[in-house]
């Protein structure tokens, strides 16, 4: 309102003032105007006769005119005539030509004076002109005059307006503004039943109306929306309970459902456990080729049946239809052959060919491989259980219509389906039609497994069938590469072979084969050849036979037939085929598929970690059979503070242990490692938990991985391999690190053990790994069971008696579990029983304690002669000979670094023993025998000189052995590491003896000894400083070259203010008494800087260096890493 107002004074204003100044500037014009026309008409004829005198006459009169200060006439003829006054004016003032008469207002406003000229008419004729100047103050004056007055009263006006606006807009504004804060109001709170009472006129009042009446509406609304909610809670609340009772009854059943399947998991891995480690232990040795193929047929069943079980047994997953996938590399090759392997028997029983062909351009894919195998596991079994002549075909190669996706299929020349049927197939519990289940068995759930298995994987089913002819079962995924694409030239064989002999799913997949290779399939007939069983045994080729009894039956008549079994294997074919090519005779290194020499780990460190003594010596003993070190800590606290003192490459945690438990162990680790920035520990929990709440706990804990029970020794293989792949050393040519003897009768328990108190097959696994392993094995481990069982047996009853469940459970549990390790079954399934009783809630059972210490005893005692008949021993030295002998012994060398952190050039030389048997030995168990025995100088000669041998051709490098106490006072020894030295050519200042405290016990003999060497230009080191008894007069006395702190100061120099204090001390001892001082046994960034600080000169230890092997020992210029 206030803008319209000043808008309309604006206008009104300037038009006003427009108009007034247009009329005084009018006025003044023609004022002058008409003076200068009288003045020139009364000098007119003056003008005309040229008389000066009238003429000045005529103009004097303008003198009496106000404003006139200056008049002169001018004749057309002679010029000027007369003038009179005076005055100044600019060239830009106003001047008015009499014809025309008009000024414009800026004109007037801006000049100072008016100039006005008027023509001088005599008898109609112009005779002259009359020029008048006039000053324009009073005109100035009176147009300002005339606009401040305009101004004045329109602003007079405008303020009258605004006084009128206000007292309008208050009586129309008002209400609104009222109606607008309440609808505001209402908004913000919700609240509809506010009263409308606003005052209002016109159509303000109609307003203010229609919105009082849109409120009750609402309120209206509101009323009737509340009344039906309550009438619907009753009905909902009725419902809500009936669901409620309901969803108990449903969470009881499926509770029971889990409690069911915990323990029916349990009882199927007990006798899966036999199975598995003892088909492992088989199909690891030097049995027949025939035999170990059972046993590696049976161990590849049982881990796919164990697969299965997994899945089958967690319902949670089938019925929210989880998956879960991992993603690894596979080799489709392998993966489907080995699933041929699992079935051959069973198409060869009924007489079916059994056939694979994977492209071999194929490259290694990521993908499940237990998934994938329990796929096409699923399809095979299908195909031979449904097929009763001709033969099945399992094919892997690119999808032709799919770009990078594989096609897997399995077809059959079985009865067909009809395809109506087709879309039902993948549906549970469904088949072809009810005949096919009385006629074959199964439940239907096969395929419907499968399906969503493929669906996981992202891929799509293709099937096809003609009834009488056969069925094919395909589909296609897309599995991404895990490794270059594979060119055809890359596979290229070249060649012709000629194929005779052979038929159906055989002959399809070899010609398939052939063309991959590039390989012609016509080659000569006395040329090479691939043939059937029935055909005549080629003089330069290979036969294919249905088995392994036919392929014995042929070499026994041609010893240089070269063989294959079906199902053929692509590797083993390819092997053949290119040894034609090149015109050599045919003949298999390595039958694909069969166990190779055994992976061992040396030199990776394991932490075991469980509260069970005879869980941790079952699995310190299986690990040792890898190669790997072992150490233990008894519970989850113990595992923390070893973690913070040492590094190791993994870490086996069990769940449940008391004073901290597996979980809440893993947890702390992890926080440490993020505060203190520690390198990440690779934790994998080892627990017989796979079903029920217990079975992803590992996962929130943070570990990294899970084994679950029964474990083989491929399982512990794949999971070191996954975490120390770097590791990993397949001994091809040396014996097997898992080889054992089968067992027998006795061993399995069927003749000597109880079967009512012993699982026969867990039983002898036990005592064939006795046999083959360390001779006390089994004696240990009876031992630790009957200083235990006793003791959890009081757990469980002072647990029952308090009504203490959670106590109960995890006494049952200790119980159980070391139980199971020694195949006590019927201890382990009464502690089974107590523990899911206890864990579920139901009436604890009652305890007999004579009837459970009966049975804990009757276990006992029949364990007491249940061990192997003792071999006859060997001495310590002999078993040392005979390992020399056969190459089981080597070196590894771990670098000293300097307080910088760069390599020094020295090195310590440690004795491995990978022995055929029992796997890695460890030095602190054989090295005291060695020295107890009197046969440690073998050893030590055996060190020396193969340390020189290696290290010759490094003369960058100094290395120091170890030399046992007895030995290094012995007379002689100083000439001894003489000799060898000049033997290997090997300069004595590269050489350095190190020995332990034990031998200052005879500071004399010691100090001849250390004097000869020294004398001879050897070094002299005293290692393990602190852990003895040297005395500090000793030490002055002894002139060592070098000191080495014990380890046990090192790992608490961070933490522990006494241990800090000693190593200062020694440290400053050494360098008093001129030694090198060295510490080792650093794992931590800490560690190493504490001691460079302290004054070290050299450190050693895994957070540098772990001890390498001679071809990976670095070179002098290379940094720590």
């Amino acid at each position: 309102m206030l803008a319209s107002l000043l808008a309309s004074f604006l206008v009104t204003a300037t038009v006003s003032t427009w108009i007034d100044l247009r009329r005084q500037t009018a006025l003044e014009t023609n004022r002058l105007t008409q003076t200068a026309r009288v003045i020139g008409s009364l000098a007119s004829d003056a003008v005309a006769a040229d008389d000066r005198t009238e003429s000045f006459k005529a103009i004097r009169s303008v003198a009496q005119m106000p404003g006139i200060t200056y008049a002169r006439l001018r004749s057309s003829r002679s010029g000027l005539l007369a003038e009179t006054g005076a005055g100044a004016r600019l060239i830009s003032d106003a001047t008015v030509d009499g014809a025309e008469g008009k000024l414009s207002i800026w004109s007037v406003l801006s000049t100072g004076s008016i100039q006005v000229t008027a023509p001088v008419m005599s008898e109609g004729e112009t005779v002259g002109t009359i020029t008048i100047f006039s000053r324009t103050p009073e005109l100035r004056g009176r147009v300002l005059s005339t606009i401040w007055t305009t101004l004045a009263g329109a602003l007079v006006a405008v303020v009258a307006g605004l006084i009128v606006a206000q007292r309008m807009a208050r009586k129309i504004s008002a209400p609104i503004v009222a109606l607008a804060g309440l609808v505001r109001r209402v908004d913000e709170t919700r609240d509809f039943s506010a009263k409308i009472d606003i005052e209002a006129d016109g159509e303000v009042a109609d307003l203010v109306a229609g919105v009082d009446t849109f409120l009750a509406g609402i309120r209206e609304r509101d009323a009737r929306i509340a009344a039906q909610v309550e009438g619907l809670e009753i009905e909902v609340a009725a419902r809500t309970e009936e669901l409620v009772v309901a969803r108990d009854a449903a969470e009881q059943a499926n509770a029971a459902k889990s409690d069911f399947l915990a323990v029916m998991s349990h009882e199927i891995r007990t006798p899966l456990n036999g199975i598995l480690a003892l088909s492992d232990m088989l199909a690891t040795s030097d049995l027949p080729q025939r035999q170990q193929r059972y046993a590696d047929v049976i161990a590849k069943s049982g881990r796919s049946l164990l697969s299965i079980i997994n899945d089958i047994l967690d319902f949670s997953k089938v019925e929210a239809g989880k998956m879960d996938l991992e993603t690894v590399e596979v080799d489709l090759a392998e993966a489907a052959e080995d699933v041929a392997s699992l079935f051959s028997e069973k198409a060869a029983s009924k007489g079916l060919d059994l056939a694979v062909f994977v492209d071999p351009r194929l490259p290694l894919v990521l993908a499940d491989p237990t998934r994938l195998r329990q796929v096409i596991g699923n399809l095979v079994n299908n195909a031979i259980k449904f097929t009763d002549a001709g033969g099945v075909l399992i094919a892997i190669d690119r999808d032709p219509d799919g770009g990078d996706h594989v096609r897997v299929s399995v077809q059959d020349t079985g009865p067909g389906i009809a395809e109506d049927k087709l879309p039902t197939l993948f549906e549970a519990f469904a088949q072809a039609d009810q005949s096919t289940t009385r006629t074959h068995g199964g439940t239907g759930l096969g395929l419907a497994i499968c399906d969503r298995l493929v669906r996981s994987m992202g891929g799509v089913w293709a099937l096809s069938s003609t009834v009488g002819e056969g069925s094919t079962f395909a589909f296609s995924a897309p599995f991404e590469r895990a490794g270059p694409v594979i060119e055809a030239s890359a596979v290229a064989l070249g060649g012709n072979i000629i194929v005779r002999g052979l038929a159906g799913q055989t002959r399809a997949a070899v010609l398939r084969y052939l063309c991959a290779w590039g390989v012609g399939a016509n080659g000569v007939e006395d040329g090479a050849a691939i043939v059937g069983a029935g055909a005549p045994v080629p003089a330069f080729g290979v036969t294919i036979c249905d088995s392994e009894d036919a392929a014995e039956d042929i070499v026994k008549t041609a010893a240089d037939a070269c063989v294959l079994v079906k199902p053929v294997r692509r590797a083993d074919l390819s092997e053949v085929v290119g040894q034609m090519r090149d015109g050599v005779r045919p003949r298999l290194t390595h039958r694909s598929g069969q166990p190779r020499a055994g992976t061992t780990f040396p030199g990776v460190r394991v932490l075991v970690v469980d509260d069970s003594d005879v869980n941790r010596e079952v699995a310190v003993e299986a690990l040792s059979r890898l190669g790997v070190e072992t150490f233990t800590a008894e519970d989850g606290r113990q595992a923390v503070e070893r973690l913070r003192k040492q590094t190791f490459d993994l870490v086996l945690m069990d769940g449940s242990m008391p004073v901290m438990d597996g979980f809440e162990a893993t947890r702390a680790i992890r926080a440490e490692e993020a505060v203190t920035q520690r390198p990440r520990a690779a934790i994998v929990a080892l627990t017989a938990h796979v079903v029920g709440s217990g079975a992803d706990a590992w996962k929130a804990s943070g570990m990294d991985g899970v084994v679950h029970k029964p474990f083989t020794l491929e399982d512990l293989v794949r999971t070191l391999g996954r975490f120390c792949a770097d590791r990993a050393v397949v001994e091809a040519d040396q014996p097997r690190v898992a080889v054992l003897a089968p067992p027998s009768a006795t061993d399995a328990g069927q003749d000597d053990v109880r079967t009512d108190l012993f699982d026969p097959v867990v039983r002898g696994e036990l005592l064939a790994m006795g046999r083959n392993g360390r001779a006390d094995f089994v004696q240990r481990v009876h031992g630790l069971y009957a200083a235990n069982a006793p003791l959890r047996l009081a757990e469980i009853v002072e647990s029952a008696n308090n009504v203490d469940r959670d106590g109960l459970a995890r006494a049952a549990h200790a119980l159980k579990s070391m139980s199971l390790s020694l195949g006590a079954a019927a201890v382990a399934r009464e502690t089974s029983r107590i523990e899911t009783a206890a864990r579920s809630g139901e009436a604890i059972p009652a305890i007999g304690v004579d009837d459970i210490q009966s049975l804990v005893s009757l276990t006992l005692a029949e364990m007491e002669g249940a061990g192997p008949a003792p071999a006859a021993a060997l001495t310590a030295e002999e078993e040392l000979a005979a390992g020399i002998e056969r190459g089981e012994l080597h070196l590894v060398y771990q670098p000293l670094v300097d307080r910088r952190g760069q390599l020094s050039g020295k090195v310590e030389a440690l004795i491995r023993w990978i022995h055929p048997r029992q796997g890695r030995l460890n030095p602190d168990d054989f090295i005291p025998r060695l020295e107890s025995e009197g046969g440690i100088a073998r050893l030590t000669d055996f060190v020396m000189t193969r340390a020189m041998q290696d290290l010759g051709d490094r003369p960058d490098v100094t290395v120091s052995i170890n030399a046992s106490a007895s030995e290094f006072q012995a007379p002689g020894f100083a000439d001894r590491v003489a000799a060898a030295a000049a033997a290997a050519r090997f300069a004595p200042q590269r050489l350095e003896v190190e020995v332990t405290e034990t031998a200052m016990l005879d500071v004399p003999a010691a100090g001849r000894t250390i004097d000869a060497l020294r004398e001879k230009g050897f070094g002299v080191a005293l290692d393990d400083f602190g852990a003895g008894f040297t005395s500090l007069h000793a030490l002055r006395e002894l002139k060592f070259t070098t000191l080495k702190v014990d380890r046990s100061f090192v790992e608490r120099c961070t933490h522990d203010t006494a241990s800090a204090a000693i190593i200062h001390a020694v440290i400053g001892v050494g360098r008093a008494l001129g030694m090198k001082v060295v510490c080792e046994g650093i794992e931590t960034a800490e560690q190493a800087e504490f001691l460079r600080i302290a004054g070290a000169h050299y450190l050693q230890g895994y957070h540098f260096y772990r001890p390498l092997t001679l071809d990976a020992l670095p070179g002098a210029d290379e940094e720590a890493a």
